[in-house]
């Protein structure tokens, strides 16, 4: 595993296979896994690469997904697949855990794995 922000040019030559993982924030997916998406782009499409979005919409992470990288990303070797998402009180600041509780309308903590995606997306990189 190679965090983004250490990421340098040459590090993922040696391997068959990318997986990034990004969560989604207001409608919106990070900027530095964008960043690093489309400045690598010609590079990740000659892998098998999975993009994993991970957000608490799973209705809408493909158009999350769309936003971020456009339509024509997706192909034989680039594929998405929806995470799931987790919300953790206590680990949020009082505006962000107060905002959460009104939209969710939770008042717990919450996880949800799609195990399922997870599987099949490994599946791809065999």
């Amino acid at each position: 595993m190679i965090p983004i922000k250490e990421y340098s040019n040459g590090m993922l030559d040696t391997y068959r296979a990318v997986v990034i993982g990004c969560s989604v924030h207001a409608g919106t997916v990070q900027k530095e896994v964008v960043d690093f998406v489309k400045g690598n782009l010609q590079m990740l499409s000659t892998k098998k690469t999975v993009v994993v979005i991970n957000c608490a919409n799973q209705e809408k992470y493909t158009e999350y997904f769309e936003n971020a990288f456009g339509k024509n990303i997706l192909s034989e070797n680039f594929s998405l697949v929806y995470g799931g998402f987790g919300y953790y009180f206590e680990k949020m600041g009082f505006l962000e855990r107060t905002l959460i509780k009104m939209i969710s309308k939770m008042k717990e903590n919450k996880e949800f794995i799609n195990e399922k995606g997870l599987r099949d997306a490994a599946a791809k990189l065999e």
